[in-house]
């Protein structure tokens, strides 16, 4: 079922008649697209010019709108397109006083189909693109820039908290210190955030079993009788791989051998964990195919943290160049910082890169969770 709701609050839902036999079939197909397309966009966060901006939308308009036919069947697609965007948006108009549009997708399973990649707004072939205003009208038609979007499944995971607390947000980085990205992130996250990190120090611990302690363990030690500090952030900002059955996410310390984080033993170590007496923070993964099914054979690191009950995550479906995670991911916590949830923050910084650098890759980022969340320490926040 795909629920729709537009910017004055109207909504529709529109059965999709899901084949889920499909499901993993369509997800692989359509992360081979993805990394396919964003290979040839061949760009390292600098711009882009108009004619790569195309052919990276166009090979994933292609596909999806083949994928989007076997969901959901042709009649219910219009039906959805011209309820949500009767109403287009003016390109170049769009900033945090935007009403963005809602699209649900309520599934038995948290299979985490990545529909905000696929052209809902539109059946016919991607124009020419020459400039902005056609790259703007192009991007439309993916959910990813056009919706805040919002997962309903019927299986344990994610969690409903809308508050990321504190008079200074506490987070927690973890980092590959030899991207260069991940040293720009961590320079504006200290300054930003109560920011424990960027981990792994030089001097600290260099093991995943300490890692592991730290991600699972979001308590900070506080003198007693003063109230527990809570992470409400985790930051990666790391290399995303995968070895052999296992996949693993990989940090660094400034002048130290690299180490792995292994997904069998991070399933494990949460099937050890007792339930917690406060809510899991947002987890931005902003780590190569940190949801790509095609990476991953049974799970992908993000399921893993939303059925952690993380209370949203962020991750992306292809492999995302460092500098441009990196101006991404600052883009986004500027707009947290402004007061906008979630959901808005990630549209924000979509919108952000494609202005500066008419690069449309902000489309490989997905949120899992809650697109409400938003900092509470801000005036009028919940």
């Amino acid at each position: 079922m795909i629920i729709a709701v537009d910017a004055e609050g109207h909504a529709l839902p529109v059965s999709t008649g899901y084949p889920w036999g499909e499901v993993p079939k369509l997800k692989r197909k359509l992360a081979r697209v993805l990394r396919d397309s964003r290979d040839a966009l061949g760009v390292d966060g600098d711009r882009c010019d108009f004619a790569m901006a195309h052919d990276f939308l166009r090979q994933i308009d292609d596909s999806g709108q083949e994928i989007l036919a076997t969901l959901c069947g042709r009649t219910n697609l219009d039906t959805l397109r011209n309820f949500l965007y009767r109403k287009p948006l003016p390109p170049g108009m769009i900033d945090q006083s935007t009403l963005w549009p809602l699209i649900e997708f309520e599934t038995p399973s948290d299979d985490f189909m990545p529909l905000e990649v696929m052209p809902f707004a539109d059946r016919t072939p991607i124009a020419e693109i020459h400039d902005f205003e056609t790259l703007s009208q192009a991007v439309m038609r993916f959910p990813g820039f056009a919706a805040v979007t919002r997962r309903l499944t019927f299986s344990t995971g994610g969690s409903s908290g809308n508050a990321l607390a504190g008079t200074r947000i506490p987070m927690k980085m973890f980092v590959h210190h030899d991207f260069e990205g991940a040293r720009r992130e961590a320079k504006f996250l200290t300054d930003e955030f109560d920011l424990v990190g960027p981990w792994p120090r030089t001097d600290s611990d260099q093991s995943s079993a300490t890692a592991l302690s730290m991600i699972l363990d979001c308590r900070r030690p506080t003198p007693v009788g003063e109230p527990p500090i809570i992470d409400q952030i985790q930051h990666f900002s790391c290399h995303c791989s995968r070895e052999d059955e296992d996949a693993f996410l990989q940090l660094c310390a400034e002048g130290r051998d690299p180490f792995e984080i292994m997904l069998s033993n991070f399933q494990s170590a949460v099937g050890r964990l007792a339930g917690a007496d406060y809510e899991r923070p947002l987890v931005f993964l902003n780590a190569c195919n940190s949801n790509s099914p095609e990476f991953f054979d049974y799970t992908t690191w993000a399921l893993a943290f939303y059925r952690l009950s993380s209370r949203a995550v962020i991750a992306t479906e292809a492999p995302a160049p460092d500098l441009f995670a990196s101006a991404f991911s600052r883009e986004f916590y500027a707009a947290i910082l402004n007061g906008q949830p979630v959901g808005h923050s990630l549209l924000t910084a979509k919108w952000k890169l494609l202005q500066r650098w008419n690069n449309p890759m902000g489309l490989l980022y997905t949120l899992f969770g809650n697109p409400d969340l938003r900092a509470s320490y801000l005036e009028g926040a919940p």
